[in-house]
């Protein structure tokens, strides 16, 4: 039995709109791979990093454009869910994401999963509803800057107050490692830049002037990985409201500072 069959015989055909959908050039180097999995190249590693729901979501006029083989038992699965004779648009639609992956085009809904340049990703969220514990949240952060030699803290409002500011800073203290480390930190004023450094003595802390085209909130950890906090730093721990964060690994693409 070929690694195409065996992978559709163990799909879960009771929601087939649960993932995205893929172009026709994707779509075909994706069964490729299923039929030999020796074929893992960039594209296809690109293509794991992007799918939702670990679903492609297809319908038989996908199989006729591509010429590919349709097995019997998912050709009734999508003709019972009505996913026959439909655009890739019209798919996408169906689906939960709205995208269609693409390893060429762009233009939306098109996701291009080659392009460093790409605004729509994949990227690694915590989330916490106003109460939630946020403990989890801490030492994920607390883990991302452990080999940190050096970060970037952008928080506009860390020196809104005496108060804030002392609070974002033992935060500060809590994550960041204790080791020689450079801290450029945007806005910080020279109370909070001599409370900072006192923290550790192999800490050297810049002061930057703050930015009126940023709103987020970021800690960027070598220029490779950037953490975006929808409300602050103050946030984290304070559970009188919610909070998101984000984690980018930035890679190639254009740095923000």
């Amino acid at each position: 039995m070929s690694h195409l069959m065996t992978y559709w015989r163990s799909v879960d055909m009771s929601n087939l709109v649960d993932g995205v959908v893929l172009d026709n050039e994707l779509f075909i180097k994706y069964h490729e791979f299923l039929n030999d999995t020796s074929k893992l190249s960039k594209t296809i590693r690109h293509l794991f990093h992007f799918m939702k729901g670990g679903r492609v979501v297809t319908c038989t006029k996908q199989y006729t454009d591509t010429g590919l083989k349709l097995q019997m038992s998912l050709q009734k699965a999508l003709t019972k869910a009505k996913l026959t004779d439909l655009s890739l648009e019209e798919v996408a639609q169906r689906t939960p994401y709205k995208i269609i992956l693409s390893e060429s085009s762009s233009t939306f809904p098109y996701v291009n999963i080659n392009d460093d340049d790409e605004k729509i990703e994949n990227d690694l969220v915590g989330s916490y509803e106003k109460d939630d514990d946020r403990q989890k949240a801490i030492m994920h952060l607390k883990s991302l800057c452990q080999r940190a030699s050096h970060v970037v803290i952008y928080d506009k409002y860390i020196s809104r107050d005496s108060t804030q500011e002392h609070t974002d800073i033992n935060f500060l203290e809590k994550i960041l490692p204790k080791k020689v480390l450079l801290i450029d930190c945007f806005e910080l004023n020279d109370t909070g830049k001599t409370d900072l450094e006192s923290r550790c003595s192999d800490w050297r802390v810049t002061v930057l002037p703050g930015s009126a085209s940023h709103h987020d909130r970021y800690i960027i950890i070598d220029q490779k990985v950037e953490i975006i906090l929808s409300s602050g730093l103050y946030h984290v721990e304070n559970k009188d409201m919610d909070f998101t964060y984000i984690v980018r690994y930035i890679g190639k693409k254009k740095k923000r500072f």
